[in-house]
């Protein structure tokens, strides 16, 4: 309780946690709103934006492996928008499509896990 009760103390924690507040409010409100993936979409866009914000003006310091979590979710959303016909009925994908770009997405994560997880093992 000391734990929380100091946390709380600080003046940017608990505007932190009011912010959070408000924006999981806003995301109720939005699934109950819209459909679930333009809510996923319009989040990750504001995860890009806030990695970009925070580091270009508050003075953090992403590191390589989240710089390439951000571009491949910036490249994700491009996708969206070039492929995206501005439909109002979401459900009548091409399951094709679908099927090919999830593949993809699998596949590259196979790979980048492939590369990247023998060279950070730690000791057996």
């Amino acid at each position: 309780m000391r734990s929380a009760v100091g946390l709380f103390r600080s003046r940017w924690f608990a505007i932190g946690w009011l912010v959070a507040i408000g924006a999981w409010l806003l995301h109720v409100g939005a699934l109950a709103l819209a459909p679930l993936s333009i809510t996923q979409a319009v989040l990750s866009g504001g995860l890009v934006f806030l990695a970009v914000l925070a580091e270009r003006f508050f003075g953090f310091r992403l590191q390589r492996r989240q710089w390439i979590g951000i571009t491949i979710t910036a490249i994700g959303l491009a996708i969206i928008g070039v492929t995206g016909t501005g439909s109002r009925r979401p459900e009548h994908a091409s399951l094709g499509a679908l099927i090919s770009v999830e593949s993809s997405v699998f596949a590259l994560g196979a790979v980048l896990v492939s590369v990247y997880a023998p060279s950070h093992q730690g000791p057996s």
